[in-house]
């Protein structure tokens, strides 16, 4: 029976912002075609994601979605490093036993590739001449990566010496990765040697899974139907439907608390919002940004740093970007991570997006006029003696003692107010005219949310505008962009 799937977007709960990440890359095919390995790696990798988190999260959402699996490999030599031993001893200066034979052959490789570089003229800083390979210098190797060559050597027919052989040699499939994972995740006694065959095999497998990609490749109709998901998922992102599943979560091995408090989608598009305008002032409609909200310590695997950012975030970067996208306010050209740069320059690890600003996000909104989608600028003004909001034309008509009616004359009565940005206790005391001495109770916050969400929703019904007020869980103002 399996668990249940915390990252299934199909549920209703908030999915963790590197799930979404991950699983927009699965619908645009990134994990297809060369170059797989390094996406898995470094581009497409979520920094707080182990590389078994990022390869267990591939099979599960492949399961779910009956996606294929195919050209699995791994990098023997890149994790051989770890394992090599030299091939003299330091202090006698003598080859180690048993390279003797290998030794002898490599020497009188090299003795000829050497008169071929004299015998040609070739200079000594060029390696290859005329196709010409140096030869390999043996090599030994210690630990697990010696127990791995003698169990394939010494023991070709057992379980564990056919699984290494198909995975050194790249023959493995899915059902080989499998057994690995449960092997890189068997749990030894405390004090289990490390020499003994549990402990080796264990340690070989991670160091194989850590090196370990495949290409992911939805068919078309999988593909569209993974895509529709992730649509109808932001649209309850943006619509604030989304609920908290359970605070607790597991980001690879380690247990983290979440945040109970993500913010509302008005919320993160105030705060995006003055970051754009900000980078359109400087550098105009295109222009590259980094997550101005959360840096990431390059202790990738640090569990105290990653249960620290798991408590604490409330922004959302990637659900942020992808529902900018949803509703035409951008052109994401590129998105993830700035890994290949940060690690050269010793900065913080940073999400990054490469974007288009698009007309309707400062010009106004998409909305329906005539039957027909048009981009144009918005007017509008507020009567309060009539309760009419006349919004491009169209009327909206609002009951002029509901506190509906009170809340939007208070925002709209002059240009400081349109322009402020209120709080609900401002806004309570201001149409109540009482003082609050504490915050608002339950009854006066659902009084204010309930009439900001019916001021937003009875606008868009009426005249196809949305989102004439941003508001939160404490504060309301007119929307920025819809400004005289």
């Amino acid at each position: 029976m399996k668990l249940p799937w915390n990252d299934d977007p199909r549920l209703g709960h908030y999915i963790d912002d590197n799930a979404l990440y991950v699983l927009n890359s699965i619908s645009r095919e990134r994990f297809v075609g060369s170059g797989t390995s390094y996406r898995f790696l470094a581009s497409c990798k979520p920094f707080e994601w182990s590389h078994k988190t990022m390869i267990r999260f591939l099979i599960r959402a492949s399961e779910e979605y009956g996606i294929e699996l195919k050209n699995f490999e791994t990098m023997p030599y890149a994790f051989a490093e770890e394992y090599e031993q030299p091939i003299f001893d330091e202090k006698t200066g003598k080859l180690s036993a048993g390279l003797e034979k290998a030794w002898e052959k490599y020497s009188e490789e090299y003795k000829k590739y050497k008169e071929f570089k004299k015998k040609h003229n070739v200079g000594p800083n060029e390696l290859f001449p005329k196709g010409h390979m140096p030869p390999v210098q043996p090599k030994k190797y210690g630990w697990a990566y010696k127990w791995a060559l003698e169990e394939m050597k010494n023991k070709p027919q057992t379980a564990k010496g056919k699984l290494l052989s198909r995975m050194f040699d790249n023959k493995f499939d899915i059902t080989d990765l499998k057994e690995a994972l449960k092997i890189s995740d068997w749990i030894l006694p405390m004090d289990e040697d490390e020499y003994s065959e549990s402990f080796l095999a264990k340690e070989i497998f991670n160091s194989i899974i850590d090196y370990t990609s495949f290409e992911v490749m939805p068919d078309k109709k999988t593909a569209k139907t993974l895509r529709n998901d992730l649509d109808n998922y932001l649209e309850s992102f943006i619509k604030n439907r989304l609920k908290m599943s359970s605070r607790e979560r597991k980001v690879g091995e380690i247990l983290v608390l979440q945040n109970p408090n993500i913010y509302t989608f008005n919320k993160h598009k105030e705060m995006i919002l003055a970051r754009f305008q900000e980078m359109r002032g400087n550098y105009g409609d295109t222009f590259e940004f980094e997550n101005p909200f959360e840096e990431i310590p390059f202790e990738e695997d640090n569990k105290e740093s990653i249960q620290q950012r798991y408590a604490a975030k409330q922004f959302l970067f990637m659900h942020t970007i992808y529902a900018f996208e949803k509703l035409g306010y951008i052109k994401i050209l590129a998105l993830g991570n700035n890994w290949h740069w940060a690690n050269a320059n010793d900065d913080n690890l940073k999400y990054y997006a490469k974007i288009q600003l698009l007309p309707p996000l400062y010009q106004g909104r998409k909305h329906k006029i005539g039957g027909t989608n048009k981009t144009d600028k918005i007017s509008w003004s507020y009567d309060p003696s009539t309760g009419i909001l006349s919004i491009n034309g169209k009327p909206v008509q609002f009951k002029k003692n509901n506190f509906r009616a009170k809340v939007l004359e208070l925002l709209t009565k002059n240009s400081r107010n349109i322009n402020k940005k209120w709080s609900w206790d401002e806004i309570y005391e201001a149409i109540e005219r009482k003082r609050t001495e504490e915050k608002l109770g339950k009854e006066e916050q659902d009084k204010v949310y309930y009439a900001c969400e019916g001021i937003t929703e009875q606008i868009a019904t009426k005249s196809g505008v949305t989102e004439f007020l941003l508001f939160d869980t404490n504060t309301a103002r007119i929307n920025p962009l819809l400004l005289p």
